[in-house]
């Protein structure tokens, strides 16, 4: 009758537990709990198709075994967030993340991420039916400082290439960040990697190019240029509000495959027209940015990138200029065309207006303004496969 009465007594007591109860003084197997921490972590991704922004939260737990109290070993825990492209269309992802490794894989509607933490900062692969991207992200500091996601588009005169851009800094100013091209075949991304300090940030990417961006005054938006590795050049812009609602900034909405309120997105007109223009279109609010390409039918010139600068949307009718090319100058410096688009949405996905746009100059030969009317283009679905 006594010896039940001494068990009882040792499961009450912390120090009998610790002086060994039970019938060969294991101290038991049981596993204590040890508090779950949360970390958020905010970031952005580029596809070919879209870019956009997200919020996850990361949480680690231990097991304590009372064998060994002074050791832990981290289990894998629920990972939950949510992500957003640009034109505000948001998904709710759910997955598991193990703190021992530091590799996350998450899954929402029609996008996967697979990646990993290390030393704070978040990067990976982000996968949908047709596409294939990147993503990189950075976690809140320990006082609690929100990093900031910046997206948008980027423009080169090396090779007339356009495509998404997105920035993560984090409070500590370490930055990161992915682009990719919208209208050149790639398997992957170039990174971007820097450090943003008062008003500027300088960045240096994967295929051995550098860049340097302004901020806003209210360090909203960062806008710069950059020099590849192969001598060529081209600018870019990027917004917290462009990144789609997720991160806490911009847009946000819920299902359907587009957003009547936002024009961001991917836009082409149909192949084999008089000028044919495609763009990578960004929004906050009602000002919009991009980047993009168009080609036409002029003798002695056939297109160039164009970076768009300024621009709106509002009641259904949307605008954006900017600089077109880049040639070289006599004596140094360059020469710049401009482009404008002035057009109405005329449904969720589809744009008529007219383009007017004035080709670079050369050393020897000055192109005349050009207006073309009639341009249709059409948004094209995040998760659709590229067209050639």
């Amino acid at each position: 009758m006594r010896r039940p009465f001494m068990k009882r007594w040792c499961a009450v007591t912390a120090l009998a537990a610790v002086a060994g109860c039970g019938s060969s003084g294991d101290p038991g197997t049981a596993s204590t709990p040890v508090p779950t921490s949360t970390t958020t972590y905010v970031g952005a991704f580029v596809t070919a198709r879209t870019s956009g922004g997200f919020s996850l939260a990361l949480a680690s737990s231990a097991d304590r075994a009372p064998s060994s109290l002074t050791a832990a070993s981290i289990a894998p825990t629920s990972a939950t967030g949510t992500v957003s492209t640009v034109d505000g269309i948001s998904t709710k992802l759910t997955g598991t993340f193990d703190a021992s490794s530091g590799t996350l894989q998450m899954s929402g509607g029609d996008f996967t991420l697979s990646g990993s933490v290390t030393g704070g900062q978040l990067s990976g692969t982000l996968t949908t039916q047709k596409t294939t991207g990147s993503f990189t992200g950075a976690g809140t500091s320990s006082s609690g400082a929100a990093p900031k996601a910046f997206c948008g588009s980027y423009a080169s005169t090396a090779n007339s290439e356009y495509g998404w851009l997105t920035l993560v800094v984090s409070a500590s100013g370490a930055a990161s960040g992915v682009t990719y091209p919208s209208n050149i075949q790639a398997t992957t991304g170039a990174k971007l990697s820097g450090t943003a300090s008062g008003t500027s940030v300088t960045l240096t990417t994967s295929e051995g190019g550098s860049g340097t961006g302004t901020y806003s005054s209210d360090g909203t938006s960062i806008s710069g240029s950059y020099t590849q590795s192969n001598g060529g050049v081209g600018t870019f812009v990027a917004s917290t509000g462009a990144c789609g609602g997720a991160t806490g900034a911009g847009a946000s909405s819920t299902g359907g495959s587009s957003n009547s309120s936002n024009v961001a997105g991917l836009w082409q007109t149909a192949l084999g027209l008089s000028a044919t223009m495609n763009v990578a279109l960004d929004q906050t609010g009602s000002t919009v940015t991009g980047a993009g390409t168009i080609t036409v039918n002029i003798p002695n010139y056939t297109g160039n990138s164009f970076n768009a600068t300024t621009g709106s949307f509002a009641n259904n009718a949307v605008t954006f200029s900017g600089t077109l090319g880049r040639n070289p100058a006599a004596g140094g410096g360059y020469y710049y065309g401009a482009l404008s688009f002035s057009g109405t949405v005329t449904n969720g996905n589809t744009m008529t207006g007219t383009l007017v746009y004035t080709p670079p100059r050369t050393a020897t030969q000055v192109f005349s303004e050009q207006t073309v009317t009639g341009v249709t283009l059409t948004r094209q679905s995040a998760t659709q496969s590229i067209t050639p």
